[in-house]
């Protein structure tokens, strides 16, 4: 018996009970009409559609994209046609260029913020540095650097 049929006989018999829906020779025929069934199945269903290329647009294209992005990030449908047709490419891709667009401005926009954050934040530890080594401690600061880069 092959491997198909010795697992199908496995899910229709049980692992390890012992005990089966089809008790003989009736059991195999089941298996047989299962596998039989499985197969006109795997052959009705049609293969994978082909994943499209992604598409390369050219400078202009891009030129023109991000100059329309700069004063309007949202553009309407009659917008998106006009654009495309201008452009010589498809609704969808004008859709998909912005959307994309859009994304690369909100993670550009949440990176600017970390930095600016993370900026201030050491603004904020060098003054509290600076406003508690005031007087006295800040001569035996600068008395401890010197004495170490001797």
């Amino acid at each position: 018996m092959n491997k198909g049929k010795t697992l199908l006989r496995q899910i229709i018999c049980g692992y390890s009970t012992g005990t089966c829906l089809f008790r003989g020779q009736y059991a195999f025929e089941k298996i047989e009409d299962v596998l039989h069934n499985l197969s006109l199945l795997n052959a009705n269903q049609s293969p994978k559609k082909k994943r499209k290329s992604r598409t390369s647009f050219t400078n202009l294209q891009l030129f023109e994209l991000e100059k329309r992005f700069l004063y309007q990030k949202y553009v309407s449908p009659a917008v998106r046609d006009e654009i495309a047709a201008t452009l010589g490419i498809t609704n969808a891709q004008v859709i998909t260029w912005f959307q994309n667009r859009r994304a690369k401005l909100k993670r550009d926009m949440e990176e600017v913020r970390r930095v600016v954050e993370g900026q201030n934040a050491r603004d904020e530890v060098e003054e509290a540095l600076n406003a508690s080594t005031s007087g006295s401690w800040k001569k035996k600061l600068s008395l401890v650097s010197q004495s170490s880069l001797d």
